[in-house]
C-alpha cells in the first residue's frame, strides 16, 4: 500500500469520497444490499468493489485504508525465467504469419517450464504477455504484405465535409454518465448505464436523430432502428406536442 505521505491529493480526495459513502452505508438504516448499490452509483464503482472497500474500512474507519495498494506497476508473480520462457516461445510459434490458436502455445510453454523444473503459468498469464511483449505495428509487420495493415493503425488526419444538409450524417454510441438502480421489492437492483446514440448532420451539426436505451449498441438492433427513424418522422405533430 501507498504510504500516507506519498499518496497524492488525488488519491486522498478519491479515498475521503469512498470513506463518506463507506461511512452512510456503515451508519445508515438501510438494507446492505440498497445501501451498497446506492453507494456503487454514486462512486461509480460496481458492488463488488465496494464490498472490498467495506472490508478494508469498517475494521478502523481510517481513510488512509482505502488508498491505491500500490505506487507504480504491479510486481510479477512469476520467475523472471519463466517470463523469458514465455517471451521466446510466444517469438518463436505465435508471432507468425498466419495467426496460430494460443492454446498449444500456451502448452508448449508449461512443458518448457516443468522441464527445468519452473512453475507453470496459466493460459491466462500467457495471453496477456502478449501485448506487453508486441505492438499492434509488430504484429502487423510479421502478419501482412504491403503495409495495408499497418496503415490502418496509424492516424489519418483530415475531417469529413457536406455541402449540403443531410449529404452525410454521422452516428455515434456513448455511454450515459449515469447508472440505473431499479427497486424491486424495497432492494435496489443495480441495471446499469444507459447507451445514447445520435445521428448528426455533417454539414449543419443539428441533432436529427437519438435513442436512449439500456441495451448495449450492436449493428443492427431495434435503437439504431428508433434513431434513424427519428429523422424521417414529420415534426407537425410532434412540435405541436411540445407547445
Amino acid at each position: 500500500m501507498l504510504r500516507e505521505n506519498e499518496a497524492s491529493d488525488e488519491a486522498w480526495a478519491k479515498a475521503t469520497r469512498i470513506g463518506r459513502e463507506l461511512d452512510r452505508i456503515l451508519d445508515g438504516q438501510e438494507p446492505m444490499r440498497t445501501a451498497v448499490a446506492r453507494a456503487a452509483s454514486e462512486l461509480r464503482l460496481s458492488t463488488r468493489q465496494v464490498y472490498n472497500h467495506l472490508r478494508r474500512y469498517r475494521t478502523e474507519r481510517r481513510v488512509s485504508s482505502l488508498l491505491p495498494k500500490t505506487g507504480g506497476a504491479r510486481r510479477t508473480r512469476i520467475s523472471p525465467a519463466v517470463e523469458e520462457i514465455i517471451a521466446a516461445t510466444l517469438r518463436e510459434m505465435w508471432l507468425q504469419p498466419e495467426r496460430p490458436d494460443l492454446a498449444p502455445i500456451a502448452d508448449e510453454i508449461r512443458t518448457r517450464c516443468v522441464i527445468e523444473g519452473l512453475d507453470p503459468p496459466a493460459y491466462v498469464t500467457v495471453s496477456k504477455r502478449i501485448p506487453r511483449l508486441f505492438t499492434p505495428e509488430e504484429i502487423a509487420r510479421r502478419r501482412h504484405s504491403g503495409g495495408k495493415s499497418l496503415r490502418r493503425l496509424k492516424p489519418r488526419p483530415g475531417y469529413i465535409w457536406a455541402k449540403h444538409a443531410l449529404d452525410v450524417v454521422q452516428i455515434d454510441h456513448t455511454p450515459a454518465d449515469i447508472q440505473f438502480v431499479e427497486v424491486i421489492d424495497g432492494q435496489g437492483i443495480y441495471v446499469g448505464r444507459p447507451y445514447l446514440t445520435i445521428a448528426a448532420d455533417v454539414a449543419t451539426s443539428a441533432i436529427i436523430g437519438f435513442c436512449l436505451t439500456v441495451n448495449e449498441r450492436s449493428k443492427l438492433t431495434r435503437f439504431q432502428h428508433l434513431n434513424l427513424t427519428h429523422p424521417l418522422w414529420r415534426k407537425g405533430p410532434r412540435r405541436a406536442a411540445l407547445i
